[in-house]
């Protein structure tokens, strides 16, 4: 079994309705921000933001 990484964990509390989840990725480098994206694309997150700051929440529950 792999350890669990700390955006992992972020990402696993973010549930539709009720918890959303804002990464101010001002400072970050671009693989930093697309590993973020990626993770949470692969969970079906929704995400949306600019290059300072990207916001990731569940839209499945209607």
């Amino acid at each position: 079994m792999t350890k669990k990484t700390r955006l992992d964990l972020m990402l696993d509390q973010v549930k539709c309705g009720k918890r959303e989840i804002t990464f101010d990725v001002d400072g970050y480098t671009k693989k930093q921000v697309a590993r973020v994206r990626a993770a949470a694309k692969a969970r079906g997150l929704h995400i949306s933001g600019t290059n300072r700051w990207i916001l990731v929440r569940d839209l499945s529950c209607g």
